[in-house]
C-alpha cells in the first residue's frame, strides 16, 4: 500500500529550493556587478587624480626640483586618501606621499609604471607588500617638450571597497533572504488553503463513493480549486440523478418480482444466485435469508432442475447465431416439490464476449392447472361413458325392432320402453349439461339477480318438491328452520340445489330413515344442511364428490337415475351467491350436506 504524503510536503521542499536558488543567483549576480561597478568608478576617480598630479608635476619636472616634486606628493597625501607615488623614466622614485623617495626600491617594473612610461595609462590591481594590502594603481605619463620623463601613479587600498561591497553583499543577501522567508511563510500558508481545499475535496469524494450524492462543495479557501469543485459538484449531481434512476429500476424490477405469481431466479457466470423473489422461496421450500451469493447446487436439491440448468449452459458453448442461441436455450422441465407440481423454464441472459451468460430460471405451480386437466380427461372420459351407454342401449333396441321383435306387439312394446328409458336419460344429461353451461355464463357475466327474502319458504318448497319420492322410498323428511333474517338469494336456484341435496339423501337413505333439512343462522352467514343416514361415503372421495359426472358406486347411482351432475350444480348456485357448499361423511353413518350463504345486500 502506497505511503499517503500530505501535498504541502510534497510541494515545499521544491519551493525552498527554488527560493534559495533564486537567492543564491541575486546575490551572486548582484555582488559581481555591483564590485565591478564600483572598480570601475574608483578606477576612473583615480585616472582623474592622476591626470591631476601630473599637471601639478610638470612644472618642477621640468626645473628638476625633485624636493619640490616630493613635497606636491606629501602635500597630495594629506589632501587626499590616496598615494601619490612620482617614479622617473628610469624607475627610480622622484616623491611619494607616503614614503621617504631615497629609501624605496626602483619603480621601473611595476606594470602600471611600465604601461605609463611606454605613453599608455596604466591600471593594475595586486597585493602591495609593503603596506600588506590589496592595492589599485592608476599611472598616467608625464609628458614634456622632450617626451615622456616620467609617470605619476596613484594608488588606493581597495579594503575600504571590499568592506563597502561586503556590507552591500549583505545588505543584497540578507533581504532577499527576508524576502524568501516571507514567500515560503506565503507558501506555507498559501498551501495550508490548498490542503484544506484538497482536505474538502477529498471528503467530498468519499462522501461519493459512500453514496451520499447530496453533499455539495460551494465554497474552497483555495481559488485554484474551484474548477475541481465545479466538476465535482457536476459528478455529484449527475451520479445522484442516475443512481435515483438506477434505484427506480431497481424498486421497479424488485417489486415486478415481488409481485409476480412465477418463481424467478437469477443465477450468474458461476450459478451463484444472483436475485430472487418472493414466489420461488415459496414454491421450491427455501429460506429466504442468505440465498444471494451461494451456489444453486448447495440450495437446489432437485435432480431434474440442475440437469436444466446444465442443459441451458451447454447451449452458450455451442457455435450458433445469437436467435438461435436464445431459441435453443429456452428449456422446460416439470417436477414435483412439496406436494406441488411445478414447471421450470431455463434461459440464458447476459452473455459477455466470451460466451459466459448467467441463467435465468421461472418457475410456475402448474398443480391446479394438471388438476383441471386430470378434472378434464376425467370429464371426457365420463361424459363419453355416460352418453355411450344409453345410445348403445337405444342403437341395439332399435335394430331388434327392425329385425325380429317388430311383429310381436310385446316384444316391441319392451324394447319401445328401452328406448323411452334412455332417451329420457339422454335428455337429463342434456338438461343438467345446459344447466352447468347457464349457470356458469351468468355467473362470469354477474346476471343472476339475487333479492333479499326469508329462506324458510325455499326450503319448504324444496322439500315439497320431495316429499312424494320420499314417501315412496318409506323416508321420512324433517325441516328445522331458525333463520329469522332476509337473505340474499335467487329463490329458484337455491330450491334446485336444496332439492338435489335431498334428492340424494332419500336415494342413498335406507327405507324407514330420515333426512333432516336444517337451517341456522352464523356469525355472517345462513347454513343449509341436510343430514341422511344412508350408507356415508368413504373419505377418500370427497375432494372430488363436487366433480362432474364423479360417482361413488358409478352402477348404483346409475341405477338409481342419477346423472352425475347435480352435485357440480348445486355447488355452482352456492358459488353464485358468494358461498360454499361442504359435506362431512363418515362411512356406515350417514352424510352431512351444507350449503353457506354469507349475509350481503341484494344486486338487483
Amino acid at each position: 500500500m502506497l505511503k499517503k504524503r500530505r501535498i504541502f510536503w510534497q510541494t515545499l521542499p521544491f519551493q525552498i529550493l527554488l527560493v534559495l536558488a533564486l537567492l543564491v543567483l541575486v546575490t551572486v549576480e548582484g555582488t559581481r556587478l555591483l564590485r565591478r561597478r564600483a572598480l570601475d568608478t574608483l578606477t576612473e576617480s583615480l585616472q582623474s587624480d592622476a591626470r591631476l598630479a601630473a599637471r601639478l608635476s610638470e612644472e618642477k619636472l621640468a626645473a628638476g626640483d625633485r624636493r619640490g616634486l616630493d613635497l606636491i606628493c606629501k602635500a597630495y597625501g594629506r589632501a587626499k586618501s590616496e598615494r601619490l607615488t612620482l617614479v622617473a623614466a628610469d624607475g627610480s622614485v622622484l616623491g611619494d606621499s607616503d614614503a621617504d623617495p631615497a629609501g624605496m626600491d626602483n619603480h621601473g617594473d611595476r606594470p602600471e609604471v611600465k604601461e605609463a612610461l611606454a605613453g599608455r595609462e596604466g591600471v593594475s590591481r595586486r597585493f602591495s607588500m609593503t603596506l600588506d594590502r590589496r592595492m589599485l594603481y592608476v599611472a598616467e605619463p608625464i609628458r614634456l617638450e622632450s617626451g615622456i620623463v616620467a609617470a605619476a601613479r596613484v594608488s588606493q587600498s581597495l579594503t575600504e571597497l571590499d568592506r563597502a561591497v561586503q556590507a552591500v553583499h549583505f545588505r543584497v543577501g540578507i533581504l532577499p533572504l527576508l524576502a524568501g522567508l516571507l514567500i515560503a511563510l506565503l507558501f506555507a500558508a498559501y498551501n495550508g488553503r490548498i490542503r484544506k481545499s484538497v482536505g474538502l475535496v477529498n471528503d467530498a469524494v468519499s462522501r461519493l463513493g459512500r453514496g451520499d450524492f447530496s453533499h455539495r462543495l460551494y465554497f474552497v479557501p483555495a481559488p485554484v480549486m474551484d474548477p475541481v469543485t465545479d466538476r465535482l459538484n457536476e459528478a455529484a449531481e449527475s451520479l445522484g440523478s442516475r443512481f435515483s434512476e438506477l434505484e427506480d429500476d431497481r424498486n421497479g424490477l424488485q417489486s415486478v418480482l415481488e409481485s409476480m405469481s412465477e418463481g424467478v431466479l437469477l443465477l450468474d457466470r458461476d450459478d451463484r444466485i444472483e436475485r430472487f423473489n418472493r414466489a420461488a422461496v415459496d414454491l421450491l421450500g427455501l429460506s429466504g435469508g442468505g440465498l444471494k451469493g451461494r451456489s444453486a447446487y448447495d440450495i437446489l436439491r432437485n435432480g431434474a432442475l440442475l440437469r436444466l440448468i446444465e442443459r441451458t449452459r451447454a447451449e452458450a458453448e455451442r457455435p450458433v447465431s445469437a436467435a438461435a442461441q436464445k431459441q435453443s436455450a429456452d428449456r422446460e422441465v416439470i417436477f414435483t416439490e412439496g406436494g406441488r407440481r411445478l414447471q421450470a423454464h431455463g434461459t440464458l441472459f447476459g452473455a459477455d464476449a466470451s460466451g459466459a451468460a448467467g441463467v435465468l430460471l421461472v418457475f410456475s405451480d402448474i398443480t391446479r392447472l394438471s388438476r383441471l386437466e386430470a378434472v378434464r380427461r376425467d370429464f371426457v372420459a365420463n361424459v363419453s361413458h355416460e352418453l355411450k351407454t344409453p345410445i348403445t342401449a337405444i342403437q341395439g333396441s332399435v335394430e331388434t325392432l327392425r329385425g325380429h321383435a317388430a311383429g310381436d306387439p310385446a316384444e316391441s312394446g319392451r324394447f319401445l320402453e328401452v328406448i323411452h328409458k334412455h332417451a329420457e336419460r339422454l335428455n337429463s344429461v342434456v338438461d343438467d349439461l345446459l344447466k352447468l353451461s347457464r349457470l356458469e355464463r351468468e355467473e362470469e357475466a354477474g346476471r343472476i339477480a339475487l333479492e333479499e327474502g326469508p329462506i324458510a319458504p325455499v326450503l319448504d318448497e324444496a322439500v315439497a318438491l320431495l316429499q312424494s319420492k320420499a314417501t315412496e322410498s318409506g323416508v321420512g323428511l324433517r325441516v328445522e328452520c331458525e333463520c329469522p333474517h332476509p337473505v340474499a338469494m335467487n329463490a329458484g336456484l337455491l330450491v334446485q340445489a336444496v332439492s338435489n341435496l335431498i334428492d340424494n339423501a332419500v336415494k342413498y337413505s335406507d327405507r324407514g330413515g330420515t333426512v333432516q333439512v336444517r337451517c341456522r343462522t352464523e356469525e355472517s352467514a345462513v347454513k343449509i344442511e341436510i343430514e341422511d343416514e344412508g350408507c356415508g361415503i368413504p373419505a377418500v372421495h370427497l375432494p372430488r364428490l363436487f366433480e362432474r359426472f364423479y360417482r361413488v358406486d358409478p352402477s348404483r347411482s346409475r341405477s338409481l337415475g342419477g346423472t352425475g351432475l347435480g352435485l357440480s350444480i348445486v355447488k355452482h348456485i352456492a358459488q353464485a351467491h358468494g358461498g360454499s357448499v361442504e359435506v362431512k361423511s363418515e362411512e356406515g353413518k350417514g352424510s352431512v350436506f351444507a350449503i353457506r350463504i354469507p349475509f350481503r345486500k341484494s344486486s338487483g
